[in-house]
């Protein structure tokens, strides 16, 4: 009969011939890192290829003075830069392809059924599973918060491949507009290190009309560091009442305005934003990024510092947790459906989490919802999946709590 069979002498001794983490535990996740190594190797070479051979000649060229070897090395620099840029997109891919790899190899080798028929159910064998979800989520999070941003960066700095134009930090020449709140600001930004401004005209609005005008020289961040005040050089600035208006163009002529040497004024731009402008916040250093998503002294046209640092922080957990429910989905299908089946689904399964993964992205950086609640939305939504399918997984252990439930399905 169905579940009768007795408890062994001594209590719950099946349960203490299968430790959570033993021989097994070592087995399995050396072969979940040896299948995800594998993937992410093949990924990074594949992607890497067709990524740098349209700039290999440009690199080159640009190494030329430095006779072969200089060329050879920059080559090799910017191959390895981009290498670890590329490792740091894929290796989600690679995490829930090779864990779903290893459990497939494990299934079909009739080793899953050896271990079931020795008392392990589905959900105690789980534990090489989480092992390896925190392991990929630490490494996700480095990848992203240190290694990506500084491969990144030095690309930037010895102008290799596409980033001498794409996320290239030269100033352009003609004068910029920032749109600062309410007010604005027209400016050329200097070539210094760290960059300042020139030539520049700040317009501050009041309610209902123009309240200042200042044009100067240049502008630099005050002694103290304040990001919210920078000292204007070398200019006039004329006050406006309301209701007394005057025509901007009689600036300079019949009004002289008040000249100055020397000028404090709040202008919220944060020093931090200017030496970073036009780094896409997904490449900033972890700490730069930190600094500026609590910043106020960001104009109002330029990226979602905030809502990216969320997302790096919730898109560390994806890779583990969502190689942690496909595996579990495919420990619920091959009890009931062929093998092939069971893989397929589990495909299609992680490749419906990495679309949404994408999705929320394009939400978070477009501000349609709070990005908190856009950026933590899908690791919610994956710990909750994950915790259901391994329910499920547990009934066995539930109704024989003694560990015979191998036992009590025999007979």
């Amino acid at each position: 009969m169905r579940g009768t069979a007795a408890t062994p002498p001594g209590g719950n001794r099946w349960s203490k011939r299968v430790p959570a983490f033993g021989s097994y535990s070592r087995y399995m996740i050396g072969s979940h890192a040896w299948h995800i190594q594998i993937v992410l190797v093949m990924l990074v070479c594949i992607v890497l290829a067709v990524d740098i051979s349209p700039w290999v000649g440009s690199v080159w060229a640009g190494a030329a003075d430095k006779k072969v070897a200089g060329a050879i090395a920059a080559v090799l620099r910017f191959s390895a830069y981009r290498a670890f840029d590329i490792m740091a997109q894929v290796f989600p891919i690679a995490c829930v392809l090779g864990m779903l790899w290893a459990e497939t190899v494990h299934s079909g080798s009739g080793q899953r059924l050896m271990i079931q028929i020795t008392g392990r159910s589905h959900f105690r064998a789980a534990t090489p599973l989480v092992l390896v979800a925190l392991a990929a989520t630490l490494i996700q999070f480095a990848l992203d918060n240190y290694v990506r941003p500084d491969a990144v960066i030095q690309l930037i700095g010895e102008r290799l491949g596409s980033y001498r134009s794409y996320v290239d930090r030269v100033p352009p020449e003609r004068a910029v507009w920032l749109s600062l709140g309410d007010d604005i600001l027209q400016a050329r930004i200097s070539k210094a290190d760290p960059p300042t401004f020139e030539a520049l005209t700040y317009y501050r609005f009041a309610k209902d009309h123009v309240r200042d005008i200042t044009v100067a020289d240049a502008a630099r961040p005050t002694a103290k560091g304040n990001a919210s005040f920078w000292t204007f050089l070398n200019g006039n600035i004329w006050h406006f009442d309301a209701g007394r208006g005057r025509s901007i163009d009689a600036l300079g002529t019949r009004y002289p305005g008040s000249p100055f040497e020397e000028l404090q004024l709040e202008l919220p731009i944060d020093p931090l934003w200017l030496q970073y402008r036009g780094i896409d916040p997904k490449y900033l250093p972890a700490k730069v990024l930190s600094r500026l998503a609590k910043s106020r002294g960001i104009p109002s046209d330029q990226p979602k510092y905030a809502a990216w640092l969320q997302l790096r922080y919730a898109q560390a957990f994806i890779p583990g947790m969502l190689g942690l429910l496909v595996a579990a989905v495919f420990y619920l299908l091959q009890d009931r459906r062929p093998l092939l089946v069971a893989v397929l689904a589990s495909l299609a399964l992680g490749y419906m989490g990495f679309a949404v993964m994408r999705l929320m992205t394009v939400i978070a950086e477009h501000a349609v919802l709070p990005p908190a609640v856009v950026a933590w939305a899908l690791p919610a939504l994956l710990a909750a999946s994950s915790a259901v399918t391994f329910w499920r997984l547990a009934r066995y252990d539930r109704a024989y709590p003694s560990g015979s439930s191998i036992a009590g399905e025999a007979a």
